[in-house]
């Protein structure tokens, strides 16, 4: 067998993103192994809920390499073969040991998604880190889309608390086991998340400035809070939309507020279903609302958004019902939402879509 020259094979691995050492093998962030779903800069940096890495690979070990922005701290689950773990990042640390022990003879799939919503902070990921002799492969690209629009009820807020009382925090917010990304799995589909809490259709939950950032205002943005740069929609054309919008429109602030307007909140959303129908044209959208209080809010109101449009259809989930289904400040826990998921499933398949 002929033997390839050591300078050419250097300048192959050195090309081809994957650096062989004596006791390492890192990927950079740029290695074609590597697939991402969601919103990321050209730079792979990202915040929104639910930015999701992929990579396999046959080993023992991997790590990550991470840069968090300065003064934040974000939580991933870190799942290796179907199993998730907590990793929160920090802006001290930069490599993390995310899987150890794991046969080497065995392809192992490796998965780091974001269970923290965006205003916890940004993220650069720099890549992977295994040891030498350790071979990696990208993972399949699943045949199904998802597109999952929501404030904290679909980032997951608190839904891992102990008590109602509980705020949200890094450790009891686990967007992973949040309604949408377990419908994802459900279907095995792709699924990107724009969700922040306290914003809404409308307006927002906020007294001040009310209509600002609301997620149609931010449904361009890449790293949401920021002007640029702007998501290219077209790269990610979705089959289903699933938009769960309103709680946050619906509140007065015990009088702080105006009552919310039929026709304000039905108008915006119609403008909002246009521009998602100009890069998802085919889209099946599903206008959904709950599981908490969303008065004046109603189903009514879901049906005239949806009117003039084709293959859009309202539904509202069955409200919190229980101490079970209550999590942190009386959002869904991890029971409810997996309950949202088994509804958001049948309506799904009533349409016909994904048959199992």
């Amino acid at each position: 067998m002929k033997k390839i020259p050591l300078l050419f094979l250097s300048l192959l691995l050195v090309c081809s993103g994957l650096i062989q050492a004596e006791d390492s093998v890192s990927l950079s962030a740029d290695n074609p192994a590597i697939r991402y779903v969601g919103l990321f800069t050209e730079d792979f940096k990202s915040s929104w809920t639910g930015s999701q890495i992929d990579v396999r690979f046959q080993g023992p070990s991997a790590s990550v390499r991470l840069e968090v922005q300065a003064g934040k701290q974000v939580a991933f689950a870190v799942v290796v073969d179907g199993v998730a773990q907590l990793l929160i990042a920090d802006a001290e640390t930069k490599i993390y040991p995310v899987a150890e022990g794991l046969d080497p003879e065995v392809m192992h799939e490796l998965i780091l998604f974001r269970r923290s919503e965006a205003y916890f902070g940004v993220v650069k990921f720099e890549g992977f880190e295994f040891p030498a002799g350790t071979t990696v492969e990208k993972s399949a690209d699943p045949s199904r889309r998802m597109l999952v629009i929501g404030d904290s009820i679909t980032c997951g807020y608190g839904n891992m608390a102990d008590d109602v009382s509980e705020g949200n925090t890094l450790k009891n917010e686990n967007a992973w086991m949040a309604y949408a990304p377990l419908t994802a799995r459900h279907f095995d589909a792709d699924l990107v998340m724009l969700c922040w809490s306290g914003r809404g259709l409308y307006r927002n939950r906020s007294i001040q400035g009310d209509t600002e950032g609301t997620l149609p205002k931010l449904f361009d943005a890449i790293l949401p809070g920021q002007a640029s740069p702007l998501w290219d929609h077209s790269a990610y054309v979705p089959d289903v939309v699933v938009i769960n919008l309103g709680t946050n429109d619906s509140t007065d602030r015990n009088g702080e507020k105006p009552t919310l307007s039929k026709e304000d909140y039905v108008n915006c959303y119609q403008d909002f279903i246009r521009r998602i129908r100009v890069t998802a044209p085919e889209s099946t959208v599903f206008l959904t609302l709950g599981p908490m209080n969303n008065a004046p809010i109603t189903l009514d109101w879901l049906e005239a958004a949806a009117a003039p449009f084709e293959n859009v259809h309202p539904f509202l989930y069955k409200p919190l019902n229980g101490a079970e289904d209550i999590g942190g400040h009386y959002h869904p826990s991890l029971i409810k939402h997996e309950k949202m998921s088994e509804e958001l499933i049948r309506e799904i398949n009533a349409q016909g879509l994904w048959q199992e």
